[in-house]
């Protein structure tokens, strides 16, 4: 078991500040690491550091900090670092790249959207391109031959890839925590999506998925975790079709924004069990109590009609877009 003291944390954003709010529980200082001044998570963490997300300042953050915990995907082709880095910073290379995510699905046989290696195809537009040079991964959805061209104009490219922009029913989120190959857990599958009207997105946990979909995601994530060589915590996306198959969408470092409603429905929150991974104490199967639903909106807009209970989380910031979270029962 290993005591952290100071706990670092690359991107600024809710997960960070949850999480940060977690650590000042068990008086561990947080220091954040994020290019953008007065971010949504400045005023959770103990200190902030403003730099870009690059080697150099991983590096130094890293000589001031116990452990580094990577909760964006902003960062690109991170260098090795001597101390505890949650993901690693070889596997944070890996999945920070959509190029690299679809390798790996090919090569476990997880069913992902049709693709194409090079800079022709025979799919119809839109679709999404993906390209990787020595300095950069970047990736957008192509609606014509002219945006094509545009995004194209990557210095050194060296990989491309086209995915077929597929239409999807339900997105579906899932976090899991990997202490080894043998010991891996999910919290409950949720659904997402967006709505009209002042709230901007929900996310509802458990899913209404069937039994047989359940299990698939459950051992797609698995097997991907398994392939991985570190522990942490991860969100995986999936995509589900018209005719119920899946496709799995994305993987990122850290914790689904859903997963804020462990703090008040499951017996461990994520935030508990990640700062547990973390001091070396073990994680354990969560126990949900109670089917809910979070919304989240901007924070000058409002949710009428709600019953309560219900939990409201504020989220201020100078130079971003203020957010509320509202948490309650499903059944609201």
């Amino acid at each position: 078991m290993k005591k952290i003291k100071t706990l670092g944390i690359v991107g600024g954003n809710l997960t960070s500040a949850l999480l940060c709010l977690e650590a000042k529980k068990r008086n561990i200082k947080t220091i954040l690491l994020e290019k953008e001044i007065d971010n949504i998570a400045s005023n959770y963490a103990s200190q902030q550091v403003v730099g870009e997300l690059n080697t150099e300042s991983i590096i130094r953050l890293n000589l001031r900090t116990d452990a580094i915990v990577f909760l964006t995907a902003n960062i690109y082709k991170v260098e090795p670092v001597h101390g505890p880095c949650f993901p690693t910073t070889e596997v944070l290379n890996l999945i920070l790249n959509r190029i690299e995510q679809v390798k790996i699905a090919k090569k476990l046989k997880i069913p992902i959207p049709a693709s194409f290696e090079g800079e022709s195809t025979e799919f119809e537009f839109p679709y999404i391109c993906h390209a990787v040079s020595e300095t950069e991964y970047k990736y957008a959805k192509i609606d014509n031959i002219d945006e094509l061209k545009t995004f194209l104009e990557v210095d050194d490219c060296i990989e491309f890839l086209i995915e077929r922009a597929e239409e999807y029913n339900q997105f579906i989120t899932v976090t899991a925590i990997k202490q080894s190959n043998n010991e891996i857990i999910l919290y409950p599958i949720a659904v997402e999506g967006d709505i009209d009207g002042d709230v901007q997105s929900y996310i509802k946990t458990p899913s209404d998925l069937n039994k047989t979909n359940n299990k698939k995601i459950t051992t797609y994530v698995k097997k991907i975790l398994r392939h991985l060589p570190s522990t942490g915590m991860f969100t995986f996306k999936f995509g589900i079709k018209e005719d119920k198959s899946i496709e799995f969408l994305a993987i990122n470092p850290g914790i689904s924004v859903g997963d804020i409603q462990s703090n008040h429905y499951t017996n461990l929150s994520v935030y508990e069990q990640f700062l547990n991974l973390i001091e070396g104490k073990g994680i354990y199967e969560p126990i949900l109590y109670e089917e809910s639903c979070i919304y989240i909106t901007h924070q000058n807009d409002s949710i009428s009609d709600l019953t309560l209970p219900y939990h409201v989380y504020n989220f201020e910031s100078k130079y971003e877009t203020s957010i509320k979270v509202y948490v309650m029962p499903k059944k609201n």
